[in-house]
């Protein structure tokens, strides 16, 4: 991390082990089993410090042992100068089971008092005393590790409550103000919406080469600003949902038309588009070093081309 001493580094790490020594054996084995948990939950974990530069976090697992959450309470560090220590946030990343598919599902809701906002020139023509702005992503890994879903949602809203009078886990946990994700399409929208941005990114288990991305604006009046686009994996993350080449598209929409338009120069045609965006995701597979990175997530992708 930019800043930390290689000690400094040591002893973050040293905690981070330790939170992973401490919860491994009471969750449930297939949340542990899975390929991809271990780096997932290292990552959330640097993730947190990176936004808010300390490792105290509450992690907690269920009593039921299918879920595993990790929780902060510390005012986020990675926004404008003028604001850090001067907000109240809350984050947290639940790992849970879907069937058999692992699911990592961040939140957060970051707290400015409308006083700071205002001595930092960033007015509003409404009356409100505290904004909140909101962040959620959740991800789908099949049981071998591999992503076949990711989806963010992000909006803010205004209250009239004063900043330390606002019960923020709730704002940010509850259906106020928190989607209900889907992996193949976009989720339903939370009670309170202002201009949420929306995005849903997946792939389907007989088509990995080809990556489906929607955007779109959530508003109290639905979903609009539509846009629908086929991508290319790309061939150094086929583990991942990370889009390539973009070879298809939708024009920006709201009337439900979404009829695809080839780009790029791709191919001739649809299907000749997806047996080409096939064959190239096969290639990128064998040709990735995801073997040495992990061996049990190249083997199922192996046998999946």
């Amino acid at each position: 991390m930019d800043g930390l001493t290689p000690l400094e580094i040591k002893e973050k790490d040293d905690k981070f082990k330790e939170y992973y020594d401490e919860i491994k054996d009471k969750l449930n084995k297939k949340i542990v089993d899975n390929p991809k948990f271990e780096e997932l939950f290292f990552k959330e974990l640097n993730f947190f410090f990176r936004k808010t530069l300390s490792i105290d976090y509450v992690i907690e697992v269920s009593e039921d042992s299918n879920s595993l959450t990790i929780t902060s309470f510390n005012p986020v560090y990675d926004c404008k100068e003028e604001f850090r220590g001067k907000n109240r946030s809350f984050l947290r990343t639940i790992f849970k089971l879907k069937d058999d598919n692992l699911v990592c599902d961040f939140n957060q809701g970051t707290l400015f008092d409308r006083k700071e906002l205002e001595k930092s020139g960033m007015k509003a023509k409404l009356k409100y005393e505290t904004k909140i702005e909101t962040n959620y992503s959740t991800r789908f890994f099949d049981k071998d590790g591999i992503e076949y879903s990711d989806n963010s949602y992000s909006d803010v809203y205004h209250f009239d409550d004063d900043i330390e009078d606002i019960d923020l886990r709730e704002r940010t946990m509850s259906s106020f103000h928190k989607p209900t994700f889907n992996e193949y399409q976009f989720p339903k929208m939370a009670i309170h919406v202002m201009h949420a941005n929306v995005r849903n990114t997946y792939r389907k288990n007989d088509s990995l080469g080809i990556i489906h991305s929607n955007v779109g604006v959530a508003t109290p009046d639905g979903y609009s600003n539509i846009v629908c686009a086929l991508f290319t994996a790309h061939p150094s993350y086929p583990e991942m949902i990370r889009g390539g080449l973009m070879f298809a598209r939708t024009p920006e929409t709201n009337d439900g038309n979404y009829k695809f338009e080839l780009t790029n120069n791709y191919a001739s045609n649809m299907d000749e588009a997806y047996k080409k965006a096939t064959l190239e995701f096969k290639n990128g597979v064998l040709e990735s070093n995801l073997k040495e990175y992990n061996e049990k997530i190249y083997n199922a992708l192996v046998n999946r081309i």
